[in-house]
C-alpha cells in the first residue's frame, strides 16, 4: 500500500504532542499515513484531519485516549490491525456539507406616478420586492470507515464496548436569502419623484441533512489470517523489527527484572520478520542462535572453553584502547571537531583496520568450519558408542526380560525393553514434548509406552516443568534439538538409587551417560552450524563496510550531511570491534564460571556501544538533538564491564582459601571388569564426590596417569584415550553441591604397563597442556584404546591383571 509517511518504532505513544513532534500534519491531505509498533498506546487526544490512518501493532491499547478524525469530505479511513486489542476510542467524522444556493433577487418596485400638473413633483417609486429564500444546505459527507482486526480481544467488556464511531458530517448551511428588489423609479415631474426603497432580503435557506454514518467493522482473526492481512500493509516493517530483534537479543540480561524478558521479545520480533519476509537470512540465523541457547555472537551461552582467564584478560586489555579511540574519533567527527585532513587520516586508518578485521573473520570462519567438523565427529562417536551399548543390552534381553525396577515412586517398569525405551533417545523419533518425571528437564523422543499403564503414564506426564517458552520456540525450528539437557545430576542420582537387578542398574547408567552425550552432540553439532552461518554473515558485512569506507574516502567533502554519514559509519565499525571485545569478555567470564563456579551471566553485556533503535531512528528523523545522541552512545559505551571486576573475582577466589594438591586412585582387578575391557577396549571409571576426603572442596583436575599392568606392546607405553564427559559435580566451600554441564573432552595419555607407582606418566600442568584441565573430578570418566592403536602397537591384553587410574587435582582445604 502506498503511504505518504511511514513511522516504525518499537513503542509509540499516540497523542497531539506526538503528532506535533514528528510533524505528521506535513503529510499531504487525502494521503495515507502508517504508524507501526510492537506496542502502540493512545494517551490523550489525537486530532487528525483529512488523512487516512493505518495503525499496526502487536499490542494496541487505545483505552486511555481518543482518536478524533475529521475529513474535508468523506471521513478518514482508520484501520487497526493488532494481535492484542485492549480497547479504543475512535471517531471518524465526515466533512460538513456545502452551503445551499443563494435566493433570487426580489422584483423591482413599481414606477412612481407622473405629476398631475406642470411644474409639480412626480410621485415616489414603489418599494422593491422581497428577495427569494436561500436554498437548502448540501448533505454532510459520509463518516469514514473504521476497521479493527485482532487476534485476542482483551478490551474491558470486549471489543463491542469499545467506542468506534463513524459519524456522518453535519449538513451544509442554507444558502443566503436573495437580495430585495430595487425600488421603482420616481414618477416624472418637476422634479421627478424619488425612487422607491429596496426590498427586504429573502430568508436564509435551511441547513442540509446530516451525512450518512460510515461503516464500523471489527473482525477476530486467526494467526494465519492475521499475517495475511498484515503483509500487504507493512512491507517495510520487517527491516525495523529485525533491528529491534538484534537489540533485544543483545540487551537480554537474565537477572534484570525488565531485560530478563528481552529474549522473549527478540523471539517475537524474529517470528514476525520471518513470517513477513521468509527469505530473511539474518533473522533465520538469529532465531536459530536463540533457540539453541547461543548468544548474539553465535556462541553457546554455556560454551565449553579452556578456563584460561589470564589469556582472555590480556586480549581485552590490549584490544580495548583501539576500540575506545575509534569511538571517540567518530563522536568528535559528529560534533564537528575534526578537520577534513584528520577525517581523511581516520578513514585511511579505518580501512586498514577493516582489512585486518576481514582477515581475522576469515580465520574465524575457518575455525568455525573446523568446529563444525569436530562436532560432526563427536556426534558420530557418540552414536557409535550408544549403538555398541544397545548391542550389549540386546544380548542380555532374554535373561533380564522379567526383572523389575522401581523408579522414583512413580511406577514399576516390567521388562528391560520398557526401561531402556524410556531412556534411550534417538533423533527423528516421534516427539513427546518435555518429560519431567525427573526434576531436571530432558527432552525425550522415541518412547515405548506400550507396557506402561495409562494411569502411570499420566503420573509421569503431569510432572512436566520448566522451559516452556523454549519448547514453544522449538516448534518453529524444525529439526532443532534445543538445549535439551539442563543437568543430568538428578537423573544419575535416580539411576543410582533405583531398586532392582544390579546388571540392569549398570546398563541403565551407561545408557543415561551415552544418551546424555548423544543429546549434547546433537546440540553442539547444530550450534556449530549456526556459528558458521553467523561468522559468514559478519564477514559479508565487513566486506560491505570496507567498500563503503573506501567510497567515502574517495568522495570526502566538507558537506555536513556527508560527514555525518562518515561519522555514523565509524560508529558502526566501532560497534563491531566492541563485539570482538565483548566476545573475549564473555570468554573471560565463562572461564570464571567454569573454574570458580561463579555465575556471571548477569555481568556479561552484549549491547555496549549500542542504543535502542527507536532513539537512533529519532535522530535520523530529526526528533533527537545530535548532542543527546552522542551522550547516549557515550553512556552505552561506558556500560562495558571493566575487566578489573573480573580480575577482582579471579584474585579473590584464589586469595580466600588454602590450596592443596591431591589425587584420586582407582584399581580394577576383578575378572569381569578386565574381561569386559579386553572385549570392548573401553572402561567407565566413576568418580564420586565421596571418593574425595570430606575436607576437599572445589577439586579440579590437573593431571591423569594410567597403567595397564600385564599388557604388552611393541612400545614402552600404550596410548590410551581418556574422556572427561563434560558433566561433573563438585562441593563448594560453603558445603553446597553444584554441577556443571560442558562438552566431552579427550586427552591421549601414555599409559604404563607395570603400575603407576613405577613408571606412570603424568600429563597436564596448565590450561594449555590438558583439554579438561580445571574441570571437576567427580564425573563418569572413560578410558579406551583406539582400534588403530591396538594394531599399530601390537597390543596384547590377554595377560592384563590390573587397570590403574590416578587423577591428580587441586582443591581448597577445609578447616
Amino acid at each position: 500500500m502506498p503511504y505518504s509517511r511511514t513511522f516504525y518504532r518499537d513503542r509509540i505513544v499516540l497523542n497531539n504532542d506526538f503528532k506535533n513532534r514528528i510533524k505528521l500534519e506535513t503529510a499531504p491531505a487525502g494521503s495515507t499515513v502508517l504508524l507501526a509498533a510492537r506496542e502502540l498506546f493512545v494517551d490523550g487526544p489525537f486530532d487528525w484531519f483529512d488523512r487516512d490512518l493505518v495503525l499496526l501493532a502487536d499490542n494496541f491499547d487505545g483505552s486511555s485516549g481518543t482518536i478524533q478524525t475529521t475529513g474535508r469530505h468523506k471521513g478518514p479511513k482508520i484501520t487497526v490491525v493488532c494481535r492484542e486489542f485492549k480497547g479504543a476510542n475512535i471517531i471518524s467524522t465526515g466533512g460538513e456539507g456545502g452551503r445551499g444556493e443563494a435566493g433570487e433577487e426580489g422584483p423591482e418596485g413599481a414606477e412612481g406616478a407622473a405629476a398631475s400638473l406642470p411644474h409639480k413633483p412626480g410621485g415616489r417609486g414603489g418599494r422593491g420586492g422581497r428577495g427569494g429564500s436561500g436554498g437548502e444546505g448540501r448533505p454532510g459527507w459520509e463518516g469514514g470507515p473504521i476497521t479493527v482486526m485482532y487476534i485476542h480481544d482483551q478490551a474491558p467488556g470486549g471489543v463491542s464496548n469499545a467506542v468506534l464511531k463513524s459519524v456522518g458530517g453535519p449538513g451544509g448551511p442554507g444558502g443566503p436569502g436573495g437580495p430585495g428588489g430595487p425600488g421603482g423609479p420616481g414618477g416624472p415631474g418637476d422634479p421627478d419623484g424619488p425612487n422607491g426603497g429596496n426590498g427586504l432580503h429573502g430568508p436564509t435557506g435551511p441547513r442540509g441533512p446530516k451525512g450518512p454514518d460510515g461503516s464500523v467493522q471489527t473482525l477476530a482473526l486467526t494467526e494465519t489470517a492475521f499475517w495475511q492481512v498484515l503483509a500487504p500493509l507493512a512491507d517495510q516493517w520487517p527491516s525495523y523489527r529485525l533491528r529491534m530483534a538484534e537489540y533485544f537479543f543483545r540487551a537480554y540480561t537474565p537477572g534484570d527484572s525488565v531485560k530478563s524478558r528481552y529474549l522473549g521479545f527478540a523471539a517475537t520480533e524474529l517470528e514476525a520478520v520471518l513470517t513477513l519476509d521468509p527469505q530473511n537470512v539474518q533473522a533465520a540465523v538469529y532465531k536459530n542462535q536463540l533457540v539453541t541457547n547461543q548468544n548474539v555472537f553465535g556462541l553457546a551461552r554455556d560454551i565449553d572453553i579452556i578456563p584460561d582467564f589470564e589469556y582472555y584478560e590480556q586480549v581485552m586489555t590490549q584490544y580495548g584502547p583501539l576500540v575506545v579511540d575509534l569511538f571517540q574519533t567518530a563522536t568528535q567527527l559528529l560534533i564537528g571537531n575534526l578537520t577534513l585532513d584528520q577525517i581523511r587520516q581516520t578513514l585511511t586508518r579505518e580501512i586498514s583496520h577493516i582489512e585486518g578485521l576481514k582477515l581475522a573473520l576469515e580465520a574465524e570462519q575457518s575455525a568455525a568450519a573446523r568446529n563444525k567438523a569436530a562436532a560432526e565427529a563427536e556426534w558420530q562417536m557418540s552414536g557409535t558408542r550408544l549403538d555398541e551399548t544397545k548391542g550389549r543390552i540386546e544380548q542380555r534381553r532374554d535373561e533380564l526380560e522379567n526383572k523389575h525396577i522401581s523408579w522414583g515412586s512413580v511406577f514399576v517398569f516390567t521388562g528391560l525393553a520398557v526401561a531402556t525405551g524410556i531412556l534411550m533417545l534417538e533423533t527423528g523419533g516421534s516427539t513427546m514434548g518435555l518429560l519431567a518425571y525427573l526434576p531436571d528437564v530432558v527432552a525425550l523422543s522415541g518412547f515405548e509406552f506400550s507396557s506402561v499403564p495409562p494411569a502411570d503414564m499420566n503420573a509421569v506426564l503431569s510432572k512436566v516443568t520448566g522451559l516452556k517458552e523454549w519448547e514453544e520456540a522449538k516448534k518453529n525450528v524444525p529439526g532443532s534439538v534445543m538445549p535439551v539437557a539442563l543437568s543430568f545430576a538428578k537423573m544419575f542420582k535416580d539411576v543410582n538409587e533405583a531398586q532392582g537387578d544390579t546388571e540392569i542398574i549398570k546398563l541403565l547408567r551407561e545408557v543415561v551417560e551415552l544418551t546424555h552425550a548423544r543429546l549434547l552432540a546433537d546440540l553442539r553439532n547444530e550450534q556449530a552450524d549456526f556459528e558458521l552461518q553467523a561468522v559468514t554473515l559478519k564477514l559479508a558485512q565487513a566486506t560491505r563496510d570496507l567498500d563503503m569506507a573506501r567510497s567515502q574516502l574517495t568522495g570526502l567533502t566538507v558537506d555536513v550531511a556527508y560527514l555525518e554519514q562518515v561519522a555514523l559509519t565509524l560508529i558502526r565499525s566501532a560497534q563491531r570491534y566492541m563485539d570482538i571485545l565483548s566476545k573475549y569478555a564473555f570468554f573471560a567470564a565463562r572461564s570464571l564460571d567454569i573454574y570458580t563456579l561463579a555465575d556471571l551471566s548477569n555481568e556479561i553485556r552484549y549491547d555496549s556501544g549500542h542504543i535502542h533503535p527507536d532513539l537512533e531512528q529519532d535522530y535520523q528523523d530529526g526528533m533527537l538533538p545530535l548532542s543527546q545522541l552522542v551522550g547516549l552512545y557515550q553512556l552505552s559505551w561506558s556500560s562495558f564491564v571493566s575487566i578489573v571486576n573480573y580480575r577482582n573475582i579471579y584474585d579473590s577466589y584464589f586469595g580466600n582459601g588454602n590450596k592443596v594438591s591431591d589425587k584420586v586412585f582407582q584399581s580394577f582387578t576383578d575378572l569381569a571388569t578386565l574381561d569386559q575391557f579386553r572385549e570392548s577396549r573401553s572402561l567407565e571409571v566413576p568418580v564420586e564426590i565421596q571418593a574425595l576426603p570430606a575436607n576437599r572442596f572445589e577439586a579440579k583436575v590437573n593431571y591423569v596417569q594410567l597403567s595397564l599392568t600385564g599388557a604388552t606392546a611393541n612400545a614402552p607405553a600404550i596410548s590410551c584415550l581418556v574422556e572427561h564427559p563434560g558433566r561433573f559435580t563438585t562441593k563448594k566451600r560453603d558445603g553446597s553441591t553444584v554441577g556443571l554441564l560442558l562438552r566431552p573432552k579427550f586427552a591421549v595419555i601414555q599409559t604404563a604397563k607395570t603400575g603407576i607407582t613405577h613408571t606412570g606418566i603424568k600429563l597436564g600442568t596448565s590450561p594449555r597442556d590438558l583439554s579438561f584441565w580445571g574441570r571437576g573430578v567427580a564425573s563418569m570418566w572413560n578410558i579406551s584404546i583406539e582400534p588403530d592403536e591396538m594394531i599399530l602397537r601390537q597390543i596384547d591384553l590377554s595377560a592384563l591383571s590390573a587397570i590403574e587410574v590416578e587423577i591428580g587435582y587441586e582443591a581448597f582445604l577445609g578447616v
